[in-house]
């Protein structure tokens, strides 16, 4: 089984960019907890929005990333 490529992700906020994996985690206290999508900036705090998973299929295929 081979594992799936960690992604970097640039903060929406401060411009930083860190690991999908190195990302804090969102707040507990919501009651969304996991159905949000959002990862939080170790450098910041600033809560992220993760890129849905057909736009980033629709990159590849276009060749944008």
């Amino acid at each position: 089984m081979t594992r799936a490529a960690v992604r970097a992700i640039p903060c929406g906020f401060c411009g930083e960019e860190f690991l999908e994996d190195r990302s804090q985690p969102a707040c507990r206290a919501c009651p969304l907890t996991g159905l949000c999508r959002t990862v939080r900036c170790p450098h910041c705090g600033y809560e992220n929005p993760l890129t849905p998973g057909w736009i980033e299929r629709l990159g590849r295929l276009v060749g944008v990333a």
